[in-house]
């Protein structure tokens, strides 16, 4: 219970914001038995980047998107209370289309995925050892143009090789939620992990109801500048049928020279599009880098104009329909956000002050007073809602 003065009330314990690492701490407390707590959130919902809004009467997320592997809290209060779907989700499925409508050769797009996967597996033994690239866009372009040079391809073959790892590069910026590949860490690239093959579980009722679920349980620096934390956009068309039949999806290279209109180049940070789980009829599309700024800036009417206009350059042989309806995100532009999720940059690498600074308590007279809590404070769940939730739950401990 609060203790009560001059009509106030006082909480031995202040948790700031009731996203997933807030309402992780709480759940801990409440587990603990411990009371004497306040939750205080800006927004007027909980669940920080999670929100859950209702097309066509199916659930549709565009803060949070996916469950991360089994290993994980939140994975378990899923399935305790039937949230989970049967269906998984991938991305980047689906035809791999030029601008000028040229479809690239299935097996030519594998041999370059294989590569990449290669490289950026190579990266993740740099964690544990003094020497280590600058970054993972430093380290992927050095590795893929030493196997370019290795092959003995035409020069159309290796064109297309630079248009794939070109689309290879901007989704993982925005899988990676960074400006660029050389602002992300290859020295922690390793510390991320995902013990479960399977990396999109779909939550049913959309992310709301894990989160409603956690609810109803509770009674209700210098190493901050050095950390990463970037947007990325996400762009849902709805289409009144599924015009583009049994492809799965479409993924955007573009031709070296391209020109991008000054207010259209944002597209040029777009992946492609993918099919949505829960609504058969719609589409969605990833931007990342500069495009997030000045696409949250345009309207929904402006932005899915350019996306219709683009899908009709790749594909020249569909009859592209106008959506129905057009819905893009803005978390950079939420002055409570700011941004999607973390990344660790390189200036972590040489420095006291990556993700186990963050994680240590301030102590006032030898008392815990401020602790800091948050998928940027997870050591290997960064930039996941269950590393949010983890280390709510971990840093509890120091307060209890």
């Amino acid at each position: 219970m609060p203790l009560s003065r001059n009509n106030y009330e006082y909480y031995n314990t202040v948790i700031l914001g009731a996203g997933m690492a807030g309402l992780g701490a709480a759940t801990r407390f409440t587990q603990l038995g411990y009371r004497e707590f306040l939750i205080v959130e800006a927004q007027n919902k909980p669940g920080g980047r999670i929100q859950t809004i209702t097309v066509d009467e199916q659930p549709l997320d565009i803060g949070a998107q996916w469950l991360h592997g089994k290993d994980n809290p939140l994975y378990e209060i899923a399935l305790k209370h039937n949230l989970l779907a049967d269906e998984t989700s991938e991305e980047g499925l689906g035809i791999f289309i030029r601008n000028d409508g040229t479809v690239l050769d299935e097996f030519l797009v594998k041999i370059v995925d294989f590569q990449i996967g290669k490289i950026l597996e190579e990266c993740q033994s740099f964690v544990d050892k003094s020497v280590f690239p600058t970054s993972v866009g430093d380290y992927l372009v050095e590795k893929f143009y030493k196997y370019l040079e290795s092959c003995d391809d035409s020069d159309a073959v290796r064109q297309m090789k630079l248009e794939l790892f070109d689309w290879h590069l901007r989704f993982q910026i925005v899988d990676n939620s960074c400006p660029n590949l050389r602002r992300l860490s290859a020295k922690y690239w390793g510390s991320y992990i995902c013990l479960d093959d399977i990396a999109h579980y779909n939550i049913k009722g959309g992310y709301q109801s894990l989160l409603d679920v956690i609810i109803q349980g509770l009674p209700k620096d210098n190493s901050i500048d050095k950390m990463g934390f970037y947007g990325i956009a996400k762009i849902y068309l709805f289409f009144e049928d599924k015009w583009w039949g049994d492809m799965k999806g479409f993924q955007f290279l573009w031709k070296s020279g391209t020109v991008f209109e000054i207010e259209e180049n944002w597209i040029r940070h777009l992946t492609g599009f993918d099919e949505v789980f829960g609504q058969p009829n719609a589409l969605i599309g990833w931007v990342g880098s500069d495009g997030v700024e000045q696409v949250e800036k345009l309207s929904e009417i402006e932005v899915g104009s350019v996306c219709i206009n683009t899908m009709r350059k790749f594909l020249p042989g569909y009859d592209i329909p106008e959506p129905k309806q057009v819905l893009r995100t803005k978390w950079n532009s939420n002055p409570y956000v700011k941004g999607s999720y973390c990344h660790i940059t390189p200036e972590c690498d040489h420095s006291d002050s990556a993700i186990h600074k963050l994680a240590e308590p301030i102590y006032i007279n030898d008392v815990p007073k401020i602790i800091f809590a948050g998928e940027a404070v997870h050591p290997s769940h960064y930039s996941t809602t269950h590393g949010a939730y983890e280390s709510g739950q971990q840093q509890a401990a120091f307060a209890s």
